[in-house]
């Protein structure tokens, strides 16, 4: 889940009686636990409460009553979960968070817990001013879970899935002005790629920076792409097509390039920039993925270990070297996508407009497993960025499928 693009919370819920369970659900990757007002007595609700803060939780509190709400608030609860089944009839009323909500501070999230079964119920819940709704059950006795899900959040049913291979990311790396930042997406490129390496040949100063994050932010959201609820699939699928699918994006995503830098640099300018993705160009060790707060891309060389391990980079980069310009060997990129049959890959090192088409048609039936290609020195004459070629390289590459 750590490696997930903007992945959900994680809740433990279960009954909380002790200490040990929530260090426990923090050790196993929980963002939450449940603490059921009914079944604790206020000592322990409030030694509970607080050392799940100090392992910086945010405890999800359950209320059933009005009595058990004052309890909550009374306890600082910023989540509060009211349960509309009572817990000693079973019976379920669906009024009873609108009814406890005016109970709490504005700023308090109140969640509807048990009885959410359709949109409806979702749309009520929102008119009381409830701000989030709790559905297991009823997606676990769904025939098919992807369709209940949108019809509950949307109203409606998810479109036919389309396969990943179907549509080709084209990231235009090396950007150094707005304006080519502002060709790339005009062209339709799904990434912008700016290099942060410091003594870089393409890399660019803090105000460069500053203003390309801008152009790339601010560019309208054009495109339409299904939104991540409705590319639900019930069946289980590998990590690598699961990620390329969260990729996309109504607009351009902007890129930060790193190569052996510290982590906290990474980070810092991550935020600074307000990058949407980072990519990792050198040795850093492979674990950095789970702590960057983005997606991750890494760059790997053919028959380079670590590249399918699941969990970690978002989407591998298959390179020949750092800027080198070089194609990559055919044979050499089969045999890493031959290695795995559920690895998918974005290409570089080379490309250009003239030769993305056949680069990748060259890997015959595994050039479906390329989800993305990525140039730099391809679109540039006498070191600088051309314009035109930014437009006829995304044109190049979106025409391959």
């Amino acid at each position: 889940m750590d490696g997930m693009p903007n992945r959900p919370a994680i809740l433990r819920k279960e009954f909380i009686f002790d200490e040990y369970q929530i260090l426990e659900a923090r050790l196993a990757g929980a963002d939450t636990v449940l603490l059921i007002v009914k079944m604790l007595d206020s000592e322990l609700l409030q030694r509970l409460y607080n050392y799940s803060l100090q392992l910086g939780m945010e405890p999800l509190v359950e209320v059933q009553n009005a009595e058990e709400m004052t309890t909550a608030v009374k306890l600082g609860s910023k989540v509060i979960g009211v349960n509309n089944r009572n817990l000693e009839s079973f019976e379920v009323d669906l009024n009873t968070t609108g009814r406890l909500r005016s109970m709490v501070p504005e700023s308090t999230i109140i969640c509807a817990l048990s009885g959410i079964n359709t949109h409806d119920d979702v749309l009520m819940n929102k008119r009381d001013g409830v701000n989030a709704v709790l559905v297991g059950e009823a997606i676990m006795r769904a025939p098919d879970a992807s369709v209940f899900i949108s019809q509950l959040c949307s109203g409606t049913e998810p479109p036919a899935k389309s396969d990943v291979a179907s549509s080709l990311y084209v990231k235009i790396c090396g950007t150094r002005s707005p304006e080519a930042a502002l060709k790339a997406a005009e062209s339709g490129a799904d990434f912008v790629g700016i290099c942060l390496v410091p003594g870089a040949k393409r890399c660019i100063s803090h105000e460069t920076a500053l203003a390309i994050s801008e152009a790339v932010h601010t560019y309208p959201s054009t495109r339409k792409y299904e939104t991540q609820v409705a590319a639900v699939d019930n069946k289980a699928k590998d990590y690598f097509e699961a990620a390329a699918q969260r990729l996309r994006s109504p607009r351009p995503q902007l890129v930060g390039i790193f190569q052996n830098q510290p982590l906290s640099e990474v980070l810092e300018k991550q935020k600074q920039y307000d990058l949407d993705l980072v990519q990792l160009h050198g040795d850093e060790p492979i674990e950095w993925a789970s702590l960057i707060p983005v997606p991750v891309v890494r760059c790997f060389k053919p028959g380079q270990v670590g590249i399918a391990r699941r969990g970690y980079h978002t989407v591998p980069l298959l390179d020949s070297g750092s800027g080198s310009g070089k194609l990559l060997n055919v044979t050499n990129v089969q045999a890493v996508l031959e290695s795995d049959p559920e690895l998918r890959v974005f290409l570089a090192g080379g490309l250009n407009p003239d030769n993305v088409a056949e680069s990748v048609k060259a890997l015959g039936p595994l050039a479906d497993r390329v989800i993305g290609v990525d140039v730099s020195s391809g679109v540039e004459e006498d070191g600088k960025q051309c314009l035109d070629k930014i437009a006829a390289f995304v044109k190049a590459a979106k025409e391959i499928r």
